[in-house]
C-alpha cells in the first residue's frame, strides 16, 4: 500500500505481463514478501478475461516464498516453474478468476528457524 502526503492510502490500477522471464534469488526471508506477489490486484478487461499474464517464467533460488496471490482476481499463470524456495512455493488465498495452467512447484526447502 502506498500513502499520500496526508497519510491516506493511494489506490493504483494496472496490469502485470511477464513472458519468458527469470526471477532469481527474489523474495524476502521470514515474511510474506514473495518473489512474485499480487495483493488486492483486481483489474479486469470488459469481457472478464485475465489482464495480468505470467507466462514461461522461471522463479528460483529464493530465501522466502515463491508466488503469493492474495485477495486478487483476473491473473493467468501459464507454463511457469517455481523451485528451490524456502517456506512456501506458491500460495493462493481469496482469489477469483485466477488460473494456473502448468504451474510447476517443486524443491521447496524447509525453513530453518534459530530460536
Amino acid at each position: 500500500m502506498l500513502l499520500d502526503a496526508s497519510g491516506g492510502s493511494v489506490d493504483f490500477k494496472g496490469i502485470t505481463n511477464l513472458k519468458n522471464v527469470e526471477l532469481r534469488k527474489m523474495g524476502q526471508k521470514n515474511n510474506f514478501k514473495a518473489a512474485l506477489r499480487f495483493e488486492n490486484s483486481n483489474s479486469s478487461n470488459a469481457d472478464g478475461t485475465p489482464v495480468s499474464i505470467i507466462e514461461n517464467v522461471s522463479m528460483h533460488q529464493g530465501d522466502g516464498w515463491g508466488v503469493s496471490v492474495k485477495s486478487s482476481s483476473n491473473i493467468s499463470f501459464k507454463n511457469c516453474d517455481v523451485f528451490d524456495f524456502e517456506q512456501i512455493g506458491a500460495n493462493f488465498d481469496i482469489t477469483t478468476n485466477v488460473s494456473a495452467d502448468s504451474l510447476n512447484v517443486f524443491g521447496v526447502r524447509r525453513r530453518a528457524l534459530n530460536l
